[in-house]
C-alpha cells in the first residue's frame, strides 16, 4: 500500500459493510443489573430507532451481524471496563420493548432483539481508549479479532493500525525513540514527536498529547503527512 491509498483508508471505512464479511455489533449497557441480565439470559438489544433510513448505520445491516458483544464502560465496571466477551447470534427480530421479559418495561417501542447461542470470555480483552462506543457500534470480525483497543476498531487496513501502535509505543517504551513510516521519520526528541522527510520538518507535537489522547494526536499526525 503506497502512501495515497493509506490515507484514502477514511473513505474505504464509509463503505466496508458493502463487503461480504460477518459483521459484529458492539453495544453499551445502561446498569450492571442489564449487563448481568443479558448475560445469564444470552441475549441483548437495541432500540430500533437507532436504525433510521438513511444514518450510517441501517437496517440493511442486521443480516450480516452474526456476533454480538457488550462494551463494559469505565463509569459502570472500573477496572473491569473494556470489551471482554462475544457472543454468537442465533436468532435476529424486531419486537415491542414490553415483549423483552427478561428486564420488564412498559413500552411499546420497537427494539432489536439478538438472541445469542453462548457468550465467551475473549482471550485478550480489547481496552478502552479515547474513541468511546455510543449507542453501539458495527465492526468487521476481522477487525474485530485484530483490534488490541477501541480506536483500533475503527481503522480499516492494516497498515494504518501498525502506524497507531507505532506511535502508541513511543509513548510506553523508553527505548524506542525513533521509527520510519511510508518515507517520514518519526523522532521523540526531547519529549516531542518531530516528524521529517528529506530533511524537511512538517511537525512538532508534544509527546503528551499521543500519550494522554492517542486518538486525536494520531489523526494529526495523519493530516501533517497527508499535507506534505
Amino acid at each position: 500500500m503506497g502512501i495515497k491509498a493509506f490515507f484514502e483508508s477514511d473513505k474505504r471505512n464509509k463503505k466496508r459493510f458493502h463487503r461480504r464479511d460477518d459483521l459484529v455489533l458492539v453495544g453499551t449497557v445502561k446498569s450492571l443489573n442489564q449487563f448481568e441480565v443479558c448475560l445469564s439470559d444470552c441475549f441483548y438489544y437495541i432500540p430500533l430507532k437507532h436504525l433510521i433510513p438513511g444514518a450510517f448505520y441501517t437496517r440493511g445491516q442486521l443480516k450480516a451481524i452474526k456476533y454480538v458483544s457488550m462494551y463494559q464502560s469505565r463509569n459502570l465496571f472500573g477496572e473491569r471496563a473494556g470489551i471482554r466477551i462475544l457472543g454468537e447470534v442465533e436468532s435476529v427480530s424486531v419486537v415491542k420493548r414490553c415483549e423483552i421479559r427478561e428486564l420488564p418495561k412498559e413500552s411499546k417501542s420497537l427494539c432489536v432483539l439478538f438472541r445469542i447461542k453462548g457468550w465467551s470470555v475473549l482471550s485478550e480483552p480489547i481496552e478502552l481508549a479515547e474513541t468511546p462506543i455510543y449507542p453501539f457500534g458495527i465492526f468487521t470480525f476481522q477487525n474485530f479479532k485484530a483490534s488490541r483497543d477501541t480506536t483500533e476498531l475503527f481503522l480499516e487496513s492494516s497498515e494504518e493500525r501498525e502506524f497507531y501502535r507505532l506511535l502508541k509505543r513511543m509513548t510506553t517504551d523508553v527505548n524506542f525513540k525513533s521509527f520510519e513510516f511510508f518515507g517520514f521519520d518519526f523522532v521523540d526528541y526531547n519529549d516531542t514527536l518531530v516528524i521529517t522527510k528529506n530533511g524537511e520538518c512538517y511537525l512538532q507535537l508534544p509527546m503528551e498529547v499521543i500519550r494522554e489522547m492517542p486518538c486525536s494526536g494520531f489523526e494529526t499526525v495523519k493530516e501533517a503527512m497527508r499535507n506534505q
